[in-house]
């Protein structure tokens, strides 16, 4: 008897294996977010802008310190310290900082310098621009000879050499905030004699964003009538002697919202010192008759283009208060020590006295958040001016 055919093949489907049954796919896993980039820190800062510097072991690391204290005690902005992180040549960001940030990052590093003498404060530096496009152009080297500028300065002789000093010093300070091209402009015709050809050199401000050169033409016509008023003044020398620059410089109303917790004798202490610590300078340093006249003609800080020092602040360099943090007025005292140290070189001592004045004014105007910042950074000096006070043999 013949198996049917339809049984054949249900015996012979029963006998084949069946086919394996594939797993279930394990789930695709999106792909792990970048992680983000830490934050710089102040620390960083002080790594990345250390730069070149032959002591490893003692100048390098005090270096990234005092970088890395001026960052914090004068709150960088995050923005500024990106910048430092993410470029290659890191310089260029402290043209972010303000006026007042930037002056305290070059006394801080005046000071370590001061500290370490055999190493160099300043090195050469080549960087690109933002856009990565062209060399970087240090104000320095692209505003130099600024009679091209027009107006053409009308005075003659001296006079006329003085408001040009004025001029420089105020355009310096405005192109802090220019970018690459303008710069780059600018120093192609101090490199090819060219600065003092007036259509060459309005070509390049019609390269400025149209407020920056507004703020030129603005700053020169106040910069000519200061050189009027000061060309006008030495016509009668008794009008700008010592005393009367020290007066005006040091008169009561300037003293105003500075170093207002100085009060009483102590206060009129200190501002007696201050103007006669002035009127013996100019008269030993022999002040020129223009800068005089200048401080008298209401000039300010911009008249102190010829002094090798700092401009004068309130107090004087030199005069020591009490600024009510312990640390600081600790450090006060050993930079008074310092002072009366012969075996310190005069500008060192000078520095000390000027970092010092910085943090007193600091100190003087710091909300109560800042005190603790301010008194670590204090000790730390201290302790730097200490060490290196007693290495040169003096009391301390």
């Amino acid at each position: 008897m013949r198996t049917p055919l339809v049984v054949l093949l249900l015996l012979a489907a029963g006998c084949t294996k069946p086919a394996p049954v594939a797993a279930p796919a394990a789930p695709v896993q999106p792909a792990a977010p970048p992680p983000t980039p830490a934050a710089v820190t102040c620390a960083d800062a002080g790594v990345l802008l250390r730069g070149n510097v032959d002591d490893q072991r003692q100048a390098g690391p005090a270096k990234e310190a005092a970088i890395a204290r001026t960052c914090r005690f004068e709150q960088w902005a995050p923005e500024v310290l990106a910048c430092v992180g993410e470029r290659p040549a890191a310089k260029p960001c402290l043209d972010k900082l303000s006026s007042a940030q930037r002056t305290a990052y070059d006394q801080s590093l005046a000071a370590w310098n001061e500290a370490f003498p055999d190493e160099t404060l300043e090195e050469p530096f080549e960087g690109f621009d933002e856009s990565g496009l062209g060399m970087y152009i240090d104000c320095s080297a692209a505003i130099q000879d600024v009679s091209g500028f027009s107006p053409a300065v009308k005075l003659t002789g001296d006079d006329r050499d003085y408001a040009l000093v004025l001029r420089k010093s105020a355009l310096l300070v405005l192109c802090e905030d220019w970018e690459m091209e303008p710069r780059s402009c600018f120093h192609d015709l101090a490199t090819t004699g060219s600065a003092g050809n007036t259509t060459e050199v309005d070509a390049c401000r019609a390269l400025l964003e149209s407020a920056q050169a507004k703020e030129v033409t603005d700053k020169l016509v106040e910069v000519d009538k200061l050189a009027a008023k000061v060309a006008a003044l030495k016509k009668t020398p008794a009008s700008h002697d010592c005393k009367k620059v020290a007066a005006t410089h040091y008169a009561d109303a300037e003293w105003k919202g500075k170093v207002d917790t100085v009060k009483g004798a102590e206060r009129a202490k200190m501002i007696a010192e201050s103007r006669a610590r002035m009127i013996k300078v100019c008269t030993d340093d022999k002040w020129a008759p223009s800068m005089r006249a200048c401080i008298v003609s209401g000039g300010g800080d911009a008249c102190f283009t010829n002094v090798a020092s700092t401009p004068w602040g309130f107090p004087a360099l030199g005069v020591f208060v009490k600024v009510g943090v312990a640390e600081c007025d600790a450090y006060a005292d050993s930079v008074k020590a310092a002072d009366a140290c012969s075996a310190l070189a005069q500008s060192q001592r000078d520095q000390y006295k000027r970092m010092w004045g910085y943090l007193s004014t600091s100190a003087a105007s710091a909300p109560p958040d800042r005190k603790v910042a301010l008194a670590q950074l204090c000790k730390q000096n201290d302790e730097t001016v200490r060490r290196i006070v007693s290495n040169a043999g003096c009391k301390i």
